[in-house]
């Protein structure tokens, strides 16, 4: 009974850090010749943040001005399925079209409240579309 109590108290432990979504590289075209992309953050199926689009670029580099940066507080239970990185092409007037995306781990994420880190994670190609090697740039920093 202790055990399982110990075990239930570290599920509700609260992960603060903040994330900074930095760039993509090599992205899919969406439009004609470019895309206009931006980044959807899932955690669970609820979207928690979205960047800014970058109008008609496959190498985007977010900034301040595209809200690259913000803050994830969860518990370690929320966690479960990781936190997905969802790549997408902003149209006006039609659906936004997927371009990849990848899903950072629990695990992961954890050791990232612990200290901080930089890295560079490839993105799957939507089923659609044909595979090319794309990647996002993220920074993680844990929150005080």
């Amino acid at each position: 009974m202790i055990t399982q109590m110990a075990s239930a108290q570290k599920s509700f432990e609260i992960i603060s850090l903040r994330i900074d979504i930095v760039s993509c590289k090599n992205l899919l075209v969406g439009d004609i010749t470019s895309s206009d992309p931006y980044v959807k953050v899932k955690l669970g199926e609820k979207v928690i943040h979205r960047t800014k689009y970058i109008f008609k670029t496959l190498n985007p580099v977010f900034s301040e001005k595209t809200d690259f940066s913000f803050i994830l507080n969860c518990t370690k239970k929320e966690l479960n399925d990781g936190l997905e990185f969802c790549v997408k092409d902003y149209d006006l007037l039609s659906n936004n079209e997927a371009l990849g995306s990848v899903t950072i781990s629990a695990q992961v994420l954890i050791e990232s409240s612990l200290q901080d880190v930089v890295e560079e994670l490839k993105l799957e190609a939507p089923k659609k579309k044909k595979k090319k090697r794309c990647r996002i740039d993220y920074n993680s920093y844990a929150s005080c």
